[in-house]
């Protein structure tokens, strides 16, 4: 069990890890008329010139599609109570 203070157990993401950074530092979700709702690939687009990255083969794709798996998440989950999506 978890106590509060504790940074979770977070899984090891050796494939382009760097991408859970950059969606992090991008949203990683837009506010929807329901709730979160994955970025636009105009947003991503966006923050990328901004910061002045380069995107490179389907980078933009990936993020794109993490941030809609996050989305989904945050509409699923019930607070406290649910279990961290990486745990088995």
């Amino acid at each position: 069990m978890e106590r509060a203070n504790e940074e979770p157990d977070f899984p090891e993401l050796p494939f382009r890890s760097y991408l859970a950074e950059w969606l992090m530092d991008v949203g990683p979700v837009m506010q929807g008329g329901t709730g979160p709702v994955a970025l636009s690939h105009l947003e991503i687009q966006a923050w990328a010139a901004n910061v002045g990255l380069r995107f490179e083969g389907d980078e933009a794709q990936w993020l794109q599609k993490m941030s809609g798996v996050y989305a989904s998440e945050l509409f699923e989950s019930n607070g406290k109570n649910t279990p961290q999506p990486f745990r088995g």
